[in-house]
C-alpha cells in the first residue's frame, strides 16, 4: 500500500468537511509520520519506501483549496537515509526552524541505534544534514520494536525525543537535541527509571505532548505529558507527566554580584581558582581581539553591552582581560 494524506476543515463545532485524498507515494510505502511547518506553511511526511531497499524518505507538501475542494501539491522526494530505515517520526524544532527526524535504521554497523537527522526546507524541497546517533536498543527484533515519540517543547524551545532502549525491560529515555539548520546536539537524557519506579514507567506503543498555557506560550516549567500501555498490567492505558525545569540565571540586573571567571571546569562540590576583575581568563573561543563582550544570562559571551555588566575586552582569540564593575 501506498501513502496518502486528506486535510480536514473544521468549521468550529462538531462537523468537519473532508479534503481531497492526495497520494505522497504511490508505490508500496509504510512507517508514516507528518508534521506541519507553521512558519514555512508546509506539510513534512516521513516515509519507507519498501520498493527501494526500505529507504528513509520524506516529501514537502503544500496545501491549496479549501473545504472539499482542499488539496496538497507535493515536492521532489528526498532520502535522509539510504539504509533500510523503520520506526519513523518526525517534529518541527520551532526555535530553529529545522524539521527533526528520529528513526532506526535496521541494516549495516548503524543497525540497532536510534539516529537523528535534521532538515531545512526550501519551498518545497528540503536538505538533510549528517545523522546523529542517538542510542543503541537491546534485543532489536520484529515485533519487540516500540516506536520512538517526538514533540516540540516549548519551554525548552527543544524537541523531546523518547526512546525505549532495552525492548525486554523497563528502560525509558528522555532526549532534548538541539538543532542549528541541519546541525545536531544530542546532548544528555533523561532515564525514566531513575526519577520513578517500577515496570510501569515504559510506556510501550504511545505518544507524547507537550502541555502549554491556552495562548500558547509556555514556563520556565514545562510539562511533558507520555501516554502508553503498560505490558505488566494487563495492557492498561496509562499516563505519565513529567516536569522539565529550564535554567534561571541568578545574577542581579546589573550584574553587582558578579564574581569573576572560572577558566576551568569545577564539579560540583570541589574547589577551583576563580579569576577576579583585573585579571587574564582563558579558555574562551571565537573571541574577536579589541572588543568588548559582555556575559548573559545564560553565561555565555555575548559582544557590547552597557557599560555595568561583567565582561572584559578580547586580548586575543581564546583570552578575555576582565573588567572592574
Amino acid at each position: 500500500s501506498g501513502t496518502a494524506v486528506r486535510m480536514f476543515s473544521w468549521n468550529g463545532s462538531s462537523n468537519y468537511t473532508q479534503g481531497q485524498e492526495v497520494y505522497v507515494k504511490s508505490s508500496s510505502s509504510n512507517m508514516q509520520d507528518v508534521c506541519y511547518h507553521e512558519s514555512e506553511g508546509k506539510l513534512v511526511v516521513v516515509y519507507r519506501d519498501v520498493n527501494d531497499s526500505n529507504k528513509g524518505k520524506c516529501r514537502i507538501g503544500t496545501i491549496s483549496g479549501s473545504g472539499s475542494s482542499m488539496t496538497t501539491s507535493w515536492g521532489t522526494e528526498a532520502t535522509f537515509d539510504t539504509e533500510n530505515s523503520t520506526a519513523m517520526r518526525v517534529a518541527v524544532d520551532k526555535n530553529s526552524g529545522s524539521v527533526l527526524i528520529v528513526y532506526l535504521p535496521t541494516t549495516g554497523t548503524n543497525s540497532s541505534k536510534f539516529h537523528l537527522v535534521a532538515g531545512t526546507i526550501s519551498g518545497t524541497t528540503i536538505s538533510f544534514g549528517t545523522r546523529a546517533m542517538i542510542v543503541a536498543i537491546n534485543n532489536f527484533g520484529g515485533q519487540n520494536l516500540y516506536p520512538p515519540s517526538i514533540t516540540y517543547v516549548p519551554g525548552l524551545q527543544k524537541c523531546a525525543v523518547s526512546i525505549i532502549v532495552n525492548n525486554g525491560g523497563a528502560n525509558q529515555r528522555i532526549y532534548t537535541p538541539s538543532t542549528s539548520g541541519t546541525t545536531i546536539t544530542v546532548g544528555n537524557d533523561i532515564d525514566l527509571m531513575q526519577i520513578h519506579s517500577g515496570t510501569e514507567n515504559v510506556l510501550k506503543y504511545g505518544d507524547m505532548v507537550a502541555i502549554t498555557k491556552p495562548d500558547g506560550s509556555s514556563d520556565p516549567e514545562t510539562q511533558l505529558i507520555l501516554v502508553g500501555k503498560n505490558e505488566h498490567d494487563s495492557n492498561k492505558g496509562i499516563m505519565r507527566r513529567l516536569k522539565y525545569t529550564a535554567a534561571v540565571s541568578n545574577i542581579t540586573t546589573q550584574h553587582q554580584n558578579f564574581l569573576g571567571f572560572a577558566e576551568d571546569a569545577i564539579n560540583d562540590g570541589a574547589t577551583g581558582t576563580i579569576k577576579l576583575s583585573g585579571n587574564i581568563v582563558g579558555n574562551q573561543s571565537g573571541l574577536t581581539p579589541a572588543t568588548w563582550y559582555y556575559v548573559t544570562n545564560d553565561g555565555t559571551l555575548t559582544s557590547g553591552g552597557s557599560t555595568y555588566l561583567a565582561g572584559g575586552m578580547a586580548v586575543a582569540g581564546d583570552k578575555l582581560r576582565i573588567k572592574d564593575l
